[in-house]
């Protein structure tokens, strides 16, 4: 009978530097797997309360400055109402004015958009309160 022999293997460079890449693959690997570990147990140590209140709290701020919006569409209309206004007067009052003449009639305007600006106070702070 014929002595079986098995052959030894022989240590190449490619086989070195193949042994060595997946040395460090599978230590890579591992630490990673350690990484994905440690985060799903931190995610499952969150409570489901605190995301109900991550929900509100970001639905306040979407609500509150919503609001804030409004509330400024709201002044910019009305300054746009009192310039016009204010145009309105002055070209009333060029119209009607020469010295010495007219005089209670611009008391009246003047008085009348004393009113109008009284009101729109009036309503502001009724919206505001």
């Amino acid at each position: 009978m014929v002595p079986l022999t098995v052959p030894s293997p022989v240590a190449t460079p490619a086989t070195a530097e193949t042994e060595g890449f997946l040395t460090e693959l599978g230590a890579q690997v591992e630490m990673q797997g350690g990484l994905i570990s440690d985060h799903a147990v931190r995610l499952e140590d969150l409570s489901h309360a605190l995301f109900e209140r991550y929900d509100r709290d970001i639905g306040e701020l979407f609500t509150r400055s919503r609001a804030v919006k409004e509330e400024i569409c709201s002044q910019r209309d009305q300054f746009r109402s009192l310039e016009y206004e204010q145009g309105r007067v002055a070209v009333t009052f060029r119209a009607i004015w020469r010295p010495g003449e007219n005089w209670d009639l611009w008391l009246q305007l003047a008085e009348e958009r004393r009113a109008r600006l009284e009101l729109v106070e009036i309503v502001d702070g009724m919206r505001r309160g």
